[in-house]
């Protein structure tokens, strides 16, 4: 697009100045596009409309932009939640906003397993977590499982849920005469809720368990 045509006012995004943001949204928006083995510097860049050299100088490794894509995403999260609110209800709430920030990337998730964790936004709302689960009376050892159990539930629930679409094909559902199994596949896709409610329950079990 021209100069001449483009929007008054309005600068090339381009020219915009880059930042751990901005990186952050781009690479969120190349797994939504390309998915985590279609992710590339060079995708990132085309997101950004700038070169990848020019990300080189604010990243050092592709591991970089997926630890801002994951501040990215956890911006979502409140880390004052645990300070807020009663512990369960404070564990119940991060792990659901944690859940609907990371499922419209369905798959594509796979990739924050595949770099350590350097952001420091993640790093901030794991303290903030454990601090909080420390001072409801789960000790520290109990408090890090409890974590990690909670990140598995969440990312359990999300690869369940994509792995239905991944393996069944609508049309041939219907070719086959398999109707019982389309019905299956279209109430699942209407309850939208039912996987957030079993987060729900499945946390507040953890929760509880780890007071014990």
């Amino acid at each position: 697009m021209s100069e001449a045509r483009r929007t008054a006012g309005r600068p090339k995004r381009g020219t915009e100045v880059l930042n751990r943001t901005r990186i952050g949204e781009a690479t969120v928006a190349a797994l939504r596009a390309h998915g985590a083995n279609g992710l590339t510097v060079s995708r990132i860049a085309a997101e950004l409309d700038v070169r990848s050299q020019t990300l080189y100088h604010h990243m050092s490794t592709i591991g970089d932009a997926v630890n801002a894509a994951r501040g990215s995403l956890l911006s979502a999260v409140d880390p004052a939640v645990f300070e807020r609110l009663p512990w369960e209800e404070a564990t119940v709430e991060f792990a659901t906003t944690y859940y609907r920030a990371f499922n419209p990337l369905g798959q594509a998730n796979s990739v924050f397993f595949l770099h350590k964790i350097t952001d420091p936004l993640t790093l901030q709302i794991y303290e903030a977590f454990l601090h909080g689960a420390q001072a409801a009376g789960v000790s520290g050892e109990r408090a890090m499982q409890l974590l990690l159990d909670i990140e598995q539930v969440i990312f359990s629930l999300i690869f369940e849920h994509m792995s239905w679409h991944a393996l069944f094909d609508p049309a041939a559902i219907e070719l086959a005469g398999a109707h019982t199994l389309g019905r299956l596949l279209r109430d699942r896709d209407a309850s939208e809720g039912q996987p957030v409610e079993r987060l729900r329950d499945t946390v507040r079990s953890l929760s509880d368990a780890a007071r014990r």
